[in-house]
């Protein structure tokens, strides 16, 4: 009998695409616009098997997966959606039981290969007996995964570059480790291990690139050679990508089985061989152990120069996890909407203090080039920020500052889009600042990089702008859209009118930043959109942003 699919989805668009994209898998395909549409479907229809968007009118998709999985438990349930916030995965998966997520735009192949999976019957997934001690046989592995050995891949690469590739240079090697949360590893039998080990390895094909090697290269470790590209910011994205591999637990009857991993990676550097690639990357991967972050090396000496950094970072991941990270937020006030448009970030790590450099992003740039914070790290103002948007207020942008070297670090476009995009927050709504005289000074890859990221949709401010000379040139260097002024400008000098004149007419807005008194001076009010400072506060993260907006607004008029 053929399988019944409900697919839910407020665009129709997006349902014919996915009826498209299913057509020739034999199954009978149901359609529903909303949530109560689909309720009405599931009441009057069997299905097996429910594919909704999350972000819906009046009922959203997780609102419909809970409702679902009281009423129909059997029905295995898939989320489709381009928002892949934490908050919305971790409610997925504990309230609605989900069967798996897929970002949009989906893969066809991985679409269908996901819903095959889901049909299986539960007598087909593994039977769970009583938990006890026991030792995972190693061929058991073997036998299951079907992979490549280590030397199988050694021997794979090096006849890849003995037969002159199209790209003259070593491929990268990816390496990662994964531990079992819950339940422990040593209760897992063999019998339960092995296909838990193969979804795993099903789940990290889809994630990579289509025909890349996957080898075994440890109990619970494995190695993957990339010959597409050559070069840190691609591994770099593709190791974002295999995350997604693991975002959502492991169903089996009666159980989720969550998994813990780390990564590393080398690209082509000194390493000419394929035995000392994949050292490196392990040397990478055993460094990451401390902190759970993604490593980039190129060489035995870089990695030991990482393990020192992960010290420092290890202790900043210990302060997250132990809420000490302070996250305050500077308000900057719309001068016209009477309005809070514009957040500045100040994330402090109070135990960081002894090194000088107590916010977030000094921090990756302590830990350097060849080490690239983990995303999450870049996050707790994306997080505030969703959360501000998720009450309505989708006005508020964030106003962030890099250093130069993460600037510099070809990655940094694809962190940021990648960390956002983790939180639903469009890029639209990022501000990234860097100084007049860091923009006069860039090197062509921060002038490239900068570019990246106006592309992607994050807007341009100089920042540290005293007003005391006119240089019109900066806004024929880059697509600013903000300059900002600081307190110690002089708003009635000439210099300060040309260059403000000149954002003016190059479509930049003016920010008047460090005002410290309720009473500013009218020319600062005269020559301003917006407004910032001590006098007109700070925000909490746990405070609602809401409340004080009338209180700060009339600040600025006093």
């Amino acid at each position: 009998m053929n399988n019944t699919l409900l697919l839910v989805d407020d665009d129709t668009a997006v349902r014919k695409a996915m009826r498209r994209s299913l057509r020739d898998e034999g199954y009978r395909i149901l359609e529903a616009d909303c949530g109560e549409s689909a309720l009405e479907v599931l009441a009057a229809r069997t299905v097996d098997v429910i594919v909704t968007d999350q972000r819906m009118p009046q009922m959203s998709g997780i609102d419909l997966l809970c409702l679902a999985r009281q009423s129909y438990p059997d029905t295995a349930r898939i989320m489709v959606s381009g928002y892949s916030d934490f908050d919305t995965l971790t409610r997925a998966v504990n309230d609605a039981e989900l069967f798996r997520f897929l970002s949009k735009p989906w893969r066809d192949d991985e679409l269908k290969k996901l819903i095959r999976l889901s049909l299986l019957p539960l007598q087909s997934l593994p039977s769970l007996p009583s938990l006890q001690h026991a030792e995972v046989r190693e061929d058991d592995i073997e036998s299951t995964a079907k992979l490549l050995t280590k030397p199988a891949l050694i021997a794979h690469i090096d006849r890849s570059m003995r037969t002159g590739s199209s790209v003259q240079l070593p491929p990268q090697v990816l390496t990662l480790e994964f531990t079992i949360r819950t339940p422990a590893a040593s209760q897992l039998q063999p019998g339960v291990f092995s296909p838990l080990l193969h979804h795993i390895v099903d789940r990290l094909r889809q994630y990579l690139p289509p025909g890349a090697p996957l080898a075994r290269t440890g109990h619970r470790r494995f190695t993957t050679a990339l010959f597409e590209h050559t070069d840190n910011t691609s591994l770099t994205h593709q190791a974002l990508k295999v995350e997604r591999a693991f975002l959502c637990p492991f169903t089996f009857k009666g159980m989720d089985i969550a998994i813990d991993w780390h990564m590393g990676g080398c690209s082509p550097g000194t390493a000419v061989s394929a035995e000392k690639m994949l050292a490196n990357a392990e040397a990478a991967l055993d460094s990451s152990r401390h902190n759970g972050n993604l490593f980039e090396c190129d060489d035995q000496a870089g990695v030991q120069w990482c393990h020192k950094q992960a010290v420092l970072a290890a202790q900043f991941h210990k302060a997250i996890r132990a809420d000490q990270v302070n996250v305050q937020y500077q308000p900057v006030i719309d001068a016209a909407g009477g309005r809070i448009s514009i957040v500045e970030s100040l994330l402090h790590w109070p135990d960081c203090s002894e090194t000088g450099q107590d916010d977030l992003f000094k921090l990756t740039d302590l830990c350097g080039t060849h080490q690239v914070l983990c995303p999450w790290y870049l996050c707790n103002a994306y997080a505030q920020l969703s959360r501000w948007r998720r009450r309505g207020c989708n006005q508020i942008r964030l106003l962030q500052r890099l250093s130069d070297r993460m600037l510099a670090t070809p990655s940094t476009p694809v962190i940021i889009q990648q960390a956002a995009h983790s939180f639903g927050v469009p890029t639209q709504a990022l501000i990234l600042t860097f100084t007049e005289a860091g923009l006069r000074q860039a090197t062509k890859k921060i002038r490239h990089n900068l570019m990246v990221m106006h592309r992607l949709g994050i807007k341009l401010c100089i920042d540290g702008f005293d007003g005391k000379s006119s240089d019109s040139g900066l806004f024929e260097i880059l697509p600013i859209s903000y300059l900002r002024l600081h307190r110690n400008l002089h708003p009635t000098g000439e210099s300060a009118r040309q260059t403000v004149e000149v954002a003016r007419q190059n479509g930049a807005k003016i920010i008047i930043s460090d005002i410290d008194t309720p009473h500013p001076p009218p020319e600062w009010l005269a020559i301003g959109d917006y407004f910032q400072g001590e006098a007109l506060g700070s925000i909490g993260s746990s405070v609602q942003i809401e409340r004080q907006l009338p209180r700060l607004f009339d600040l600025t008029k006093q």
